[in-house]
């Protein structure tokens, strides 16, 4: 079965898919929208479900579906939101007159999703077999990426290779070396995918994620090691949309803060590090390892070191704008004349307030840590929010995330050069040489002596 997954911004794809894929007679084909999708499938109508992620702002989507859905009556929809379809009449009204479509609400641990996927296929498999027989799953085997087993070494499972819908044969047992040999052979057969059994996938995710982290921490270059970090990053902020702030996701993000230190000591030049990750493709994770890097700098240079300081704000750096469904969101710095909708200034304005939240609940063991996410778009003439809180009432470690992530934005937006450090430097003069910000504003100093 071919799945589309429309992605409109919420950054979940890479998880969703991962859960999609597990299924051995599942595809997904990632969109980034749904005009995108509509394109293809006047190429080709094998696809059978779309599954949409949208926060249905405009609701242009909802009539597009329509328009999709009248044409094409073999397709099953399901629909990922965070909306309460009860108080939004317009798709309130899209499921009562499109029976086939179903909804899950966002966030969803990894249970939910898969019962929602089986609830979706189930429903295609009663509405058409317009698309010839629908393979039934196997759900004695889970199915994996070819390229994945590169960070699963050696072995801690049978590996099978699927011959049929109900035939699997072994082609690597425990304890084993998938050689690149090995990979490169099955890829050149075409083969994209490998299977374990179902009992071992859960295992396969766990040295899946302590692998990457392994190679972080033993990366042959500074730039090898960013990528497989922002790797690791990004991992945690599709987890945390996906399935929410619990014990599993916040040892993730403590193993990945950790990992992100390690790469950072191993670091001799700030400058250089910073130019590394101004590649303008991940966003959110080069501008959460900036943050890192800065910040932990800044910190060594006023002598604020002291046990859990830097732990404290590396994993704000990766936590901070972590549940943004929508990138551009992230990028937002002012709320007044931002051109955002009335529904997106709330989820600006609220989403410190909401990460702090949750981390609190979480007993976190990091003490102030939920205070620096709180305030992080707090500025310290009053103008900031959510609290509109001044210099005098802004922690001291609060002001600098607040200073760094100013400057990352900054360098991020138009490079990182002499000059431009220059034109910050003196705008941080005017705008922080007060309360809280003064130290900090001579840690600044002191990093970027310009």
């Amino acid at each position: 079965m071919k799945i589309a997954l429309i992605d409109s911004g919420s950054g979940l794809d890479q998880y969703l898919s991962l859960m999609i894929e597990a299924r051995p007679s599942c595809m997904a084909l990632e969109f980034n929208s749904i005009n995108d999708f509509e394109n293809a499938l006047k190429q080709s109508n094998d696809i059978g479900l779309i599954l949409l992620q949208d926060s249905f702002d405009d609701l242009q989507n909802l009539k597009k579906l329509k328009q999709i859905l009248n044409q094409y009556s073999h397709l099953v929809l399901g629909i990922l939101s965070t909306e309460e379809v009860e108080k939004n009449t317009a798709l309130k009204e899209f499921f009562i007159q499109y029976k086939q479509a179903q909804f899950l609400s966002m966030p969803f641990d990894r249970e939910e999703f898969e019962q929602f996927v089986t609830s979706l296929l189930k429903s295609k498999k009663e509405l058409s077999q317009d698309l010839g027989i629908i393979e039934t799953d196997n759900f004695d085997y889970k199915k994996v990426k070819l390229t994945h087993f590169n960070f699963v070494q050696p072995l801690q499972f049978d590996v099978y290779l699927k011959l049929s819908a109900t035939n699997f044969i072994k082609i690597a047992k425990k304890d084993d070396m998938l050689l690149d040999e090995f990979i490169e052979k099955y890829s050149q057969k075409g083969v994209e995918y490998l299977h374990l059994k179902s009992s071992d996938f859960e295992l396969f995710a766990k040295y899946f994620h302590q692998n990457i982290l392994h190679q972080i921490q033993n990366a042959t270059s500074n730039e090898s090691g960013s990528d497989l970090q922002m790797m690791a990053i990004s991992n945690v902020s599709n987890e945390l949309k996906g399935i929410g702030f619990n014990d599993h996701t916040i040892q993730v993000a403590d193993q990945v803060m950790k990992s992100t230190l390690s790469l950072l000591k191993n670091n001799k030049s700030i400058f250089g590090f910073i130019e590394g990750l101004l590649k303008q493709k991940n966003y959110l994770a080069e501008h959460s390892l900036m943050i890192a890097a800065i910040s932990t700098t800044i910190v060594e240079k006023l002598g604020w070191a002291v046990s859990g300081t830097n732990e404290k704000l590396t994993m704000a750096a990766i936590l901070h704008d972590s549940l943004f469904l929508d990138v551009k969101l992230a990028k937002v710095r002012n709320l007044e004349g931002s051109m955002l909708s009335r529904k997106e200034i709330k989820e600006v304005k609220n989403h410190p307030i909401k990460t702090s939240l949750y981390l609190e609940q979480m007993k976190f063991n990091y003490p102030d840590l939920d205070t620096i996410i709180l305030q992080h778009h707090e500025r310290p003439d009053g103008s900031g929010f959510p609290r509109g809180l001044t210099s005098a009432n802004i922690t001291a470690l609060s002001a600098l995330f607040i200073m760094t992530e100013d400057l990352v934005h900054e360098l991020y937006e138009e490079g990182f050069t002499t000059s431009k450090l220059v034109k910050v430097m003196k705008r941080f003069e005017q705008d922080y040489n007060q309360g809280s910000f003064k130290s900090v504003l001579e840690g600044f100093r002191k990093t970027f002596p310009v």
